[in-house]
């Protein structure tokens, strides 16, 4: 069990005719999978290594867009963005109740998961345009949240889709509690 090839994910590759190095068809279903879904390959994934076909172009392109075509890709979209925007900040956040009255850890909670429900609808489901993320009115709201952006909650459910008019200065992913949240207190 400790084998590095059983503790990690080893990439193995081979020297191509422009001096750089292709990965062996195993190796790059491995990565297109962690990628895309954050998850091992699939049966036909493999089968595709195994075959070879993704070592062309016309193979890789065909398994991509199946793997993107999937409800999985969801998976690896929160993922990807849970990892490279460090919402793992929000575990345990804590702020200054004097300064942040509104702020509790539902709302931690509420602010880290509707960054990801915006991101995951824009880009997996609706396959939107990634510049976009950063303009979109368009976002979900839970009860917390609806507090802090001072807006009614009328949902019967705990999540419901909302569009922020364009006087609110609500914009883009940028806008969000997440991003405010993990911010140090200005002067």
């Amino acid at each position: 069990m400790t084998a590095p090839d059983f503790v990690f994910r080893i990439e193995r590759g081979y020297p191509n005719a422009a001096g750089g190095i292709d990965l062996d068809p195993w190796s790059r279903a491995s990565r297109i999978s962690y990628l895309l879904w954050d998850s091992l390959p699939d049966e036909e994934l493999l089968a595709a290594a195994e075959s070879g076909a993704l070592s062309s172009r016309a193979g890789l392109e065909a398994q991509v867009a199946r793997l993107v075509a999937s409800p999985r890709i969801e998976d690896g979209t929160r993922a990807f963005f849970a990892d490279l925007l460090h919402l793992e900040l929000f575990d345990g956040l804590n702020k200054d109740a004097s300064q942040y009255p509104k702020f509790s850890q539902a709302v931690a909670a509420s602010a880290r998961e509707q960054t990801l429900k915006v991101l995951v609808d824009h880009l997996a489901t609706k396959r939107g345009d990634y510049r976009e993320i950063f303009t979109t009115r368009d976002s979900f709201i839970n009860r917390p949240l609806g507090s802090v952006y001072q807006v009614p909650f009328a949902s019967n459910g705990e999540w419901m889709r909302y569009t922020f008019d364009e006087a609110s200065g609500q914009s883009g992913v940028l806008t969000q509690v997440a991003f405010f949240a993990v911010l140090p207190p200005g002067p």
